[in-house]
């Protein structure tokens, strides 16, 4: 989490979340609250050249998307276990319709998404593969097999 943390201070000029409404879910042993969000930042030259790579060399490109400010609809959902802590965060950022607002046409959104280095859960940068986890070791019955994954993508 500090990684990503360290990423999105570093490769973005300045960055806005604006909460718009939120839900609550209560269960037994649970908490589910989900944010509506927008998320929005400044691209700039190193935010184009360390989540798009393979596009620094479209000048054009680079020229519609550097210094412009992008606002994206972002989801996030916390998840609190029975002892009150925040046990997960699922964020969920809408970058195709954010970059549509920016670039020209959505065959250019393609080209800046289709290789982005940019994982689930909205991880930006180059985003290297959890290590092995023990998946015979004693899991409780009640956890489903998203949250297994979610744990491992924070080891």
């Amino acid at each position: 989490m500090m990684y990503q943390m360290d990423m999105y201070s570093t490769l973005l000029r300045w960055i806005r979340l604006e909460m718009h409404s939120f839900d609550i879910v209560e269960a037994e042993d649970s908490v589910i609250i989900k944010a509506s969000t927008t998320f929005s930042f400044q691209a700039v030259r190193e935010t184009i050249k360390m989540n798009f790579p393979l596009v620094i060399g479209e000048g054009w490109l680079v020229s519609q998307l550097a210094g412009k400010a992008v606002d994206a609809n972002m989801d996030i959902t916390f998840y609190f276990n029975a002892e009150g802590k925040c046990s997960k965060m699922v964020v969920d950022t809408d970058f195709v319709g954010a970059f549509a607002n920016i670039v020209t046409d959505l065959e250019s959104v393609n080209i800046l998404l289709s290789q982005a280095l940019i994982a689930d859960n909205s991880m930006l940068g180059v985003i290297e593969e959890p290590p092995e986890v023990d998946t015979t070791a004693q899991v409780p019955a009640a956890m489903k097999e998203h949250e297994i994954m979610a744990k491992r993508a924070l080891l």
